[in-house]
């Protein structure tokens, strides 16, 4: 049975995308100083060569290569219940010589700049030391310990009450140490199914490995890097439809579109390291066309759907 870590981590109201103040509520150095390194750990935008690095402060025991599981929990302020929050489903730890790298990727694409003026935003800056010196201390201190590929980063925007016991094994509540647990497929199945299936509409007739694929397939629509860069190749107009929400909504739709994976989910495979390509692999698609096409046989025929909508459109006119 594979091995995971939990580990808790600082509570943030912004996704854990960046700090918002939210951890002046907790304990320790977050609550000390109003933020924490960890508040990154899911800022997708920000990976380097296809990797999230994220913080934690006790690196688990594992060896060099080795991947592991790790589940990031967080206590509510206000009513004290442990929550999971995402997870990295296939981490492991960062090696030496990835930090020079790292850190001329975050000088040279503005990522240190930005998390700096993201703490100086929120006036959470260390009595210690410099807001800029202190990120760029994450990295030339090796604080950003490990690191998992883009595509396994889940997050559960709902949570997921995590309970004081599992299996055996009591969680723990510090932030310094994690609580080793092993996990088996259904636990994971249950985790993810709990996280995703309301918000992806996991059809309910189909079996286990192609829910797993769906939920492949949709955290690689979630991916913000893939996204960006095919709303930035296809525009903003559903390539279904037609309909473009800056003509309807003015500036408030301005700038707004789904991206649509088109790889066939038959085709995905757990784990899978999934190379993107912008103009091929994705179309971008209303809201309301996106839920459509993915009620279709293939939710890859982008042109079906189009296809079909004109046919509708011509007899509504008639």
């Amino acid at each position: 049975m594979p091995k995971a870590v939990l580990q808790r981590i600082c509570w943030n109201t912004s996704g854990w995308q960046r700090p918002d103040g939210s951890a002046k509520l907790d304990k320790g150095y977050a609550g000390a100083h109003g933020y924490a390194h960890e508040e990154w750990n899911f800022q997708l935008s920000d990976a380097y060569k296809g990797h999230v690095y994220g913080y934690v402060y006790t690196a688990p025991r594992v060896k060099a290569g080795q991947t592991f599981d790790i589940l990031f929990y967080a206590i509510n302020p206000a009513n004290k219940e442990k929550r999971i929050v995402g997870a990295y489903n296939g981490a492991t730890l960062v090696d030496a010589s990835d930090y020079k790298g790292l850190l001329n990727h975050f000088e040279n694409s503005g990522i240190l700049a930005r998390r700096t003026s993201e703490l100086a935003a929120a006036k959470l800056a260390s009595a210690r030391i410099s807001p800029a010196a202190d990120v760029r201390r994450s990295i030339t201190k090796k604080w950003l310990k490990i690191k998992c590929p883009v595509d396994k980063v889940i997050m559960f925007p709902n949570s997921i009450l995590l309970s004081d016991i599992i299996g055996a094994r009591t969680v723990g509540h510090h932030f310094t140490t994690y609580t080793s647990i092993d996990i088996s497929p259904e636990f994971w199945e249950s985790i993810l199914g709990i996280a995703s299936d309301e918000e992806n509409d996991v059809p309910d007739n189909i079996s286990v490995t192609e829910k797993r694929r769906y939920r492949v397939h949709k955290r690689i629509e979630r991916n913000p890097a893939a996204s960006t860069a095919a709303k930035a190749f296809h525009g903003f107009k559903c390539q279904a439809c037609d309909f473009d929400y800056s003509d309807f909504y003015g500036d408030l739709g301005t700038g707004f579109i789904e991206a649509h994976h088109l790889r066939p989910i038959s085709t995905l495979q757990i784990g899978e390291s999934v190379d993107y390509n912008a103009a091929t692999d994705f179309a971008v698609l209303c809201s309301n066309c996106h839920r459509m096409i993915h009620r279709m046989d293939n939710p890859s025929d982008v042109a079906g759907l189009r296809a079909l909508i004109q046919k509708r459109s011509q007899r509504h006119a008639a």
